[in-house]
């Protein structure tokens, strides 16, 4: 709307940017009252604020625990990296999420990120005056079709579960880069919006379960340590991705470029099929094999 008014670039740019800020201050309010759960201030030893946390929220003041709080060692990298290899399934299930989170974050911004840059170029939307108008509104098209598939995406998880989600997102994103790469090299305008349609639908799939897979496994203690060294594997292979496609780009063309990144979408799909195991179910398998071990590991009542 502010680029069909006319407001110059100059302005229409630090507003955009400033508009971006807004959700972020929002979910900022927000936290700023948000209770920490008991099980969070105990695994930092402090017990005191853990059982009036557990009064306020569950009206249980945790009895057994001590009324001091106790210093524990903060947990190590280290440790958790041998408590998720001693398990067969929490270390397939790992090693998928890094690679999900590595191939998602550089698969959206090699090409996503420069999805309106890449529609300006192959004239998607481009008057004959030059006025992109009509590229801004294929791309926020783009992007609101790409939400609605990041909120049908937990709705497929009980017909599908973690690992077929994975595999259609990636698979679809790896469909939408293929054809995107034929369609740019023979200048098939609508092709081009079909495709990023179908990659962008694919990808907020395969981006849906990586960071939840890599806490999911992790035990309680390591819960925070899984979810910020998986968090790592995709601001990483972001900023790879962000820097690297106009290298791509410019030495390889833009077809060689987006053949390229298709590469990464079936890593992703590849790495689903032969190294994750199913996911969907898990926590509940997890709480009731606990659940009988400790019972089996209590004393029998004499009959």
């Amino acid at each position: 709307i502010m680029y069909v008014t006319g407001l110059g670039h100059g302005i229409l740019w630090r507003i955009g940017l400033a508009l971006g800020a807004v959700p972020a201050l929002v979910l900022l309010m927000f936290r700023l009252n948000l209770p920490e759960t008991p099980m969070s201030l105990l695994h930092r030893g402090q017990f005191r604020k853990a059982k009036q946390a557990s009064i306020e929220l569950f009206d249980d003041p945790l009895e057994m625990l001590p009324d001091e709080d106790v210093h524990l060692e903060k947990p190590k990298v280290g440790d958790f990296l041998k408590v998720i290899w001693a398990d067969p399934v929490k270390k397939r299930a790992t090693i998928f999420g890094w690679i999900s989170n590595a191939c998602q974050g550089a698969e959206f911004t090699a090409f996503a990120f420069y999805l309106p840059v890449i529609l300006v170029v192959a004239g998607v939307g481009v008057s004959s005056s030059g006025n992109i108008t009509g590229t801004n509104l294929v791309t926020g098209g783009i992007y609101v079709l790409a939400t609605i598939s990041g909120f049908v995406a937990p709705l497929m998880l009980s017909r599908v579960g973690h690992r077929g989600l994975a595999m259609w997102g990636f698979g679809l994103a790896f469909i939408g880069l293929v054809v995107g790469a034929f369609a740019l090299k023979y200048d098939w305008k609508v092709v081009i919006v079909i495709a990023a349609c179908v990659l962008m639908w694919g990808h907020y799939w395969d981006a849906s379960n990586g960071m939840t897979i890599n806490s999911m496994v992790a035990p309680p203690r390591f819960k925070a340590t899984a979810s910020g060294f998986a968090y790592v594997f995709v601001k990483a292979a972001s900023f790879f991705g962000a820097f690297i496609f106009p290298v791509m780009n410019a030495a390889w063309g833009k077809f060689g470029a987006t053949l390229a990144v298709s590469v990464l979408s079936a890593i992703g799909f590849l790495s689903a099929k032969f190294i994750l195991p199913e996911m969907w179910g898990y926590v509940e398998q997890e709480e009731a094999a606990a659940v009988e071990a400790a019972f089996d590991e209590s004393p029998r009542r004499p009959a």
